[in-house]
């Protein structure tokens, strides 16, 4: 009937309508998820960049540290050949 047919088309409206809504209900959560998922993604590279940096860092302090070790001791090696040769030159007649 008649009536049967405008209630089923205010049911189908209806429904469209709370369709419709949670739609864009679905579009703003998954822009809020987008954004959220773009700020991760860039603190994820920042921190990578950071640890990587971090890391570099700390290897060139390791090897400056050994650098200077190893500066050291030559300093140590040739003060000892210079006090050796004087006493040699000393010691001749």
């Amino acid at each position: 009937t008649h009536e049967e047919t405008q209630s089923t088309h205010r049911s189908v409206i209806s429904l469209r309508s709370e369709l419709q809504a949670e739609l864009e209900e679905v579009n703003k959560q998954r822009h809020t998820v987008q954004e959220e998922l773009a700020t991760s993604v860039a603190r994820v590279q920042f921190l990578e960049l950071s640890t990587v940096g971090r890391s570099i860092v700390s290897k060139q302090e390791a090897k400056v540290c050994d650098l200077e070790n190893k500066l050291e001791f030559q300093r140590g090696q040739v003060k000892r050949f210079e006090v050796r040769r004087q006493h040699k030159m000393d010691s001749k007649p």
